[in-house]
């Protein structure tokens, strides 16, 4: 590297470090971050988030705010902060298919698209994947989304992006949803494959055509998009597991796709989902077992947010010690390394039920503190001290 260059970056480099935030641009027009991209050559990172989503702001605070990624983003990137349900951000949804949230657009300097990542990340898995999207750029970009954004939708996909004028999106009947794609059988195609998506959850006579097409579909929309529509094929099947509470289907007919989809962590998503499926029926105990096997195999990295659910589960449907103070000592484990107010909260809650009161009135307070640091209603928390001072007064 030349030595001017080298010593730009030196007198660059301090100036984002001492900020320590991504300096992103919010709400722009799409036009204009183009320009800027290709002026400067760089990748766009677009965070895709709205004003309620709680792990949109999580990101906010332990992410996006570490000077690993601060810098990183703002020397690599345009770095743009889209609202998804206001102005053109709804636009940017409807042509992007983003419909969880956080999510997280990355494009090269042309505006085409490379990967869309989904949900919270910590600092280095964060950054390990957007340098792996970034890393084969000129030929890694998603071919089948073409660069006109404002496309021709039919209305009713336009409606469950668009709130109507009592404030809610308008989700369309099976049967109009089905008709149209009735009429557009070639799915490869941009907008077939956008409705298609969008109402996966009403077009199960299509799932055999994602599963005989699995391949194309990711060359053309990303390896995250298809696996999303594959895993809801296999949650169906997992839903008719837990209706009729039958283990062996769970581990034939459920495990069985698992293996042929996910080749490349198929015991940890079967974990996954033996968790879910004993706490869906309502088995305490089965899923604390099943719970307790997948974090002493897999740890606690990237779990935390279902041992959290999980022991809430139990918090709100068992009333055996053993198993309270099982749920206590995971959710304990999760907090020492990530003091979130859902974690908080949710250790609160298993020891006031253990009737550990002294330490359930302090770590209700402290996730109260937590939750308005990061401006989260903390109602049903204030509501859980009054129970627990009211029980310690008695």
């Amino acid at each position: 590297m030349p030595k001017k260059i080298t010593f730009a970056l030196l007198i660059l480099l301090p100036a984002i470090v001492v900020n320590a935030q991504v300096n992103f641009t919010k709400q722009p027009q799409w036009n204009e971050v183009l320009v800027k991209a290709k002026a400067e050559n760089k990748f766009i990172f677009m965070d895709a988030y709205t004003d309620w989503c709680v792990w949109c702001k999580v990101m906010d605070k332990n992410t996006f705010s570490t000077d690993a990624v601060s810098n990183y983003l703002n020397l690599k990137f345009i770095p743009v902060k889209m609202e998804m349900e206001t102005g053109y951000g709804i636009t940017m949804a409807m042509k992007y298919h983003v419909n969880s949230f956080p999510t997280f657009l990355v494009f090269d300097s042309q505006g085409r698209l490379m990967d869309r990542l989904i949900g919270y990340q910590k600092t280095e898995p964060f950054m390990a994947n957007v340098e792996k999207t970034t890393s084969n750029a000129g030929e890694r970009y998603l071919k089948g989304y073409s660069l006109e954004i404002e496309m021709p939708f039919p209305d009713f996909y336009k409606k469950a992006y668009i709130k109507n004028e009592k404030g809610k999106k308008e989700m369309p009947d099976s049967s109009v949803v089905l008709a149209w794609l009735d009429s557009h059988k070639d799915f490869r195609k941009e907008i077939n494959w956008t409705v298609l998506n969008r109402f996966k959850y009403m077009t199960s006579k299509y799932d055999s055509y994602i599963m005989d097409h699995v391949n194309e579909l990711k060359e053309l929309y990303g390896s995250t998009e298809v696996d999303e529509f594959i895993d809801n094929i296999i949650y169906k099947n997992f839903q008719k597991a837990v209706k009729s509470k039958d283990e062996e289907m769970l581990h034939t007919s459920v495990f069985t796709m698992i293996d042929k989809y996910h080749a490349g962590d198929a015991q940890k998503t079967k974990q996954s989902y033996e968790v879910t499926f004993y706490t869906q029926s309502g088995n305490c105990a089965k899923m604390m077992e099943s719970l307790t096997n997948l974090v002493n195999e897999n740890g606690l990295e990237d779990n935390s947010s279902m041992v959290n659910s999980s022991c809430w589960e139990v918090y709100e449907k068992c009333d055996d010690a053993e198993l309270l103070a099982r749920a206590s000592d995971l959710v304990q484990r999760v907090i020492e390394k990530e003091p979130e107010y859902a974690y908080l909260d949710t250790f609160a809650a298993l020891l006031y039920k253990s009737n550990r009161l002294d330490e359930a009135e302090k770590f209700a307070a402290l996730a109260i503190v937590e939750g308005n640091k990061s401006k989260e209603n903390v109602k049903s928390t204030e509501e859980l001290l009054e129970k627990i001072k009211s029980a310690k007064a008695k």
